[in-house]
Formats: structure tokens, sequence, C-alpha cells
């Protein structure tokens, strides 16, 4: 049964519900590997030095020094846990992988939080008796979860468990910590279509083997993408617009249009820049952390890129940086589902701040609905 993360982080925030715990932390958590002690060294002292270390072995206590290592302190109870990994049938994954992160704070007066996808939620109380670790949110609903030596085991549903670390382990979900150092993920965040954002590139597509210059403003949920598209020598200009819940195609030299689409989607209305397909591809990529650094040249330029792998749905995707770590390329291979398509390339002259509101404003122009 596939199992929808989304839709379980937001009913966990909903509702801490009463979930049954493991037997025992060690047969449900798969702990990450401990890397084995290494072996003692070997003696090799002179028969004199032996001697001497002998003698002064057997020294009243109190005149010979030790330097023995202090036993290692225990991990407390208290303090910030990181899901680092979920295991689904046996299987262990990265919460990322499965569009999750969360953390789990356990405070020393009894309180805590409990954040999932940036969703936050109060406990109210939290208690540790026998291994097992209740915690009640501000609503007083209960969820147990299993604590060992620095691990929580939370069970989800059946076969589906969060496992989370104390911070004190080090321990850190690896592909989140990736996806954190990636330069497609910082471009990512520096775009925001609220305050203002401006893209301009040019979308070449091999399958018609056509080019569409692409120039995109958006600002307080208002969209235009205004474009040129030249195929086979014949060239056309139209804009795509949103606001308000509704999508129309304009021709800005004519100042007329007409309706495209209306949708109530939150997530278009809370992001218009999705409506981008350079947008689109930022945005995948930035949720991964499954990428290699590579060199590779385009059309006879050295740069270098950031290597996102083809899953089952989505090609290989190469994202070219030059030398100021600006964004210049985007490579991408056939659909895994239309292979045919052939490849795209994205040719990027601008992301910038640089909106042109006259473009916002649709006032002046005749719509039909």
């Amino acid at each position: 049964m596939r199992i929808r993360s989304w839709l379980l982080a937001a009913a966990l925030l909903l509702s801490l519900c009463a979930c049954s715990a493991p037997k025992t932390p060690a047969q449900e958590a798969e702990k990450p590997a401990v890397t084995a002690e290494e072996p003692a060294p070997q003696n090799t002292q002179t028969p004199a030095e032996e001697q001497e270390t002998q003698t002064s072995a057997a020294e009243p206590a109190g005149v010979a020094e030790t330097d023995a290592s202090p036993e290692p302190e225990a991990i407390p109870l208290t303090g910030l846990y990181n899901l680092y990994a979920v295991k689904l049938s046996g299987e262990q994954k990265s919460p990322i992988s499965m569009s999750l992160s969360s953390t789990l704070s356990l405070l020393e007066d009894g309180t805590g939080t409990l954040i999932v996808n940036g969703g936050e939620t109060q406990i109210s109380k939290w208690e540790e008796a026998d291994g097992i670790i209740s915690l009640t949110n501000t609503r007083g609903d209960v969820m147990e979860c299993t604590v060992e030596d620095g691990f929580i085991s939370l069970q989800m549903a059946e076969d589906y468990f969060w496992l989370y670390a104390h911070e004190a382990t080090g321990i850190v979900d690896e592909e989140a910590a990736r996806m954190a150092a990636s330069m497609v993920h910082a471009l990512y965040e520096s775009i925001d279509g609220n305050s203002g954002a401006h893209l301009n590139y040019e979308f070449h597509t091999d399958y018609m083997d056509a080019t569409s210059v692409r120039d995109v403003h958006a600002r307080n949920g208002i969209y235009c993408s205004a474009r040129t598209l030249e195929s086979g020598g014949v060239s056309t200009s139209e804009a795509s617009a949103f606001q308000d819940g509704t999508a129309y195609v304009l021709h800005p030299d004519k100042k007329t249009g007409k309706v495209a689409t209306t949708t109530g989607s939150p997530i278009i209305r809370g992001n218009v820049l999705l409506l981008d397909d350079l947008y689109q591809e930022l945005f995948a990529a930035a949720q991964r952390g499954d990428y290699t650094v590579e060199t590779r040249d385009v059309d006879g330029i050295s740069y270098s890129c950031e290597v996102f792998p083809a899953t089952a749905f989505k090609a290989e995707t190469v994202f070219c940086f030059d030398a100021s770590g600006a964004l210049i390329h985007v490579l991408q291979g056939p659909s895994p589902v239309a292979p045919d398509t052939g490849d795209i390339t994205y040719t990027i002259h601008a992301i910038d701040t640089a909106v042109d509101d006259a473009l916002l404003d649709f006032s002046g122009y005749t719509i039909e609905e």
C-alpha cells in the first residue's frame, strides 16, 4: 500500500493520534551503523622500557599517573531530535525522498514542540517510562513512541516508522543536508514571486525544433509571461497571465485576451511562479539531495554543474553555473514517459527582481469570457 506522506504529516499536525509503539526500539528502528573500534596498538617498547613501565605501575595509588579516558556521557532525553530516516515495510528511506522534514524538541520543563514540514504542534506535556515517551498536545491527545540511547522510533501506521536521532549523536538526514548545500536550492530560495521576481530565458525543444523567448514577471499573486515563439521560420507572440484565480491568454499588441481557465488551487494562488516551466524545474530540483557535481561543456564553454539523475517520471536534469555562480543553462533529456519528446534546453538571461509592473496591469485589456 502506498502511503502519501504529506497526508500523514497534515493529519499529524491536526491531532497527535494515539499510536501503538513497537515492543522494543532495537527491533523496529534501524540505527545507523557504529564504526568498529580500532585494534589495540602493538607493543613497541624495548625490554628496558617495559621494565620501567611495570615498575611505575606497581607504585602505590596516587603516585602513578593515569591517562584513562572518561566514560562518555549518556545522551539526555531532553533536547532536539532530527528526523533522519523513515522505515516503510522494512525498507529505510531518506525523509526528503518522501517530501518529509521534521524535528522534535523535548524541553526540561516537560513541554516540547513537534515540527513537520514547517507546521508546528505544541506538546503540553511529555513523560518517559520504561523506554516509552508519551507526548500530549494542547488538546489532550496522546501519542507514544519508543526511545533508546538517543534514538526515537515513532510508528505512524502499520510497517511505517519515523526515526529521530538526538542532536548529540550528530546524525541527520544526509540527503537533506546535501539539498541545503545545493546551488540550485540556494537560487530557488532567493526567488520570491510575492515581493517581486523577473525571469528571462530561452526555451528550446528538439521535438519541434522550436525556441520561445520568455519574459516572466510576478508580484503580489499576479503573473505574466510574455512569449515569442519561433518555429519553421514563423514568429508568433502572446502572453499568459494569472490573477485572482483566473488564467488568461493575452495579446499585448492588441490589448485583447480571453479566459483560459479558473482554479481554486491554494498552491498556485500561493506561488504563481509555479505556472512557469523554468521555475518548476528549480522547484523540483530544490527538493532533492541526490545530485552530483560535475564539469560539462556547453557550446565550447566549461561549466560547473549539478546533475540530478533521471527518475521513473523525470529525465536527467543538469543545471550549469558560470564562475560567478550564475545559472546559465538547464539541460534536460527526453522524458522517461514520453521519450520521443527529445531534449529541452533553457538558456537563462536574467533571474532578478526587475519587475515591470505595467505588464501586470490588465485593466486596459478587453477580455473575452
